[in-house]
């Protein structure tokens, strides 16, 4: 891997900004259908932060992380923390593949990336 800085990792940083400012105004009253400025600023980011990062190749094992991170919230398991059928969704092979990318590459630092 190259000890370059991975172009994936600053764009992987700014889309977990947008959808931390995304989740933090997500539930603020008069933006149930998630409508309001702030909401569709920050959708705007995180879209434009995806749609460049899957352009791009992971030279990293930090990129291969944010990588893997990205694919699970895309793929793996759909139900909140807290639904029972949470443990069972983490237990599918595509999600076992995922988390075991994810973990190879890292992934217990990725608070530290996604700061």
């Amino acid at each position: 891997m190259s000890a370059a800085i991975d172009p994936v990792v600053p764009l992987y940083r700014a889309w977990c900004r947008a959808r931390r400012d995304w989740l933090a105004v997500s539930e603020e009253p008069g933006n149930e259908d998630w409508d309001n400025a702030e909401s569709k600023d920050a959708e705007s980011r995180e879209e434009a932060a995806f749609w460049e990062l899957i352009k791009l190749t992971p030279c990293s094992t930090p990129g291969i992380a944010a990588f893997a991170h990205v694919l699970w919230t895309l793929a793996g398991p759909g139900s909140a923390e807290d639904n029972p059928a949470f443990e069972k969704e983490c237990a599918m092979p595509d999600a076992l593949l995922i988390a075991g990318i994810w973990r190879a590459a890292g992934g217990e630092q990725l608070g530290s990336l996604s700061g």
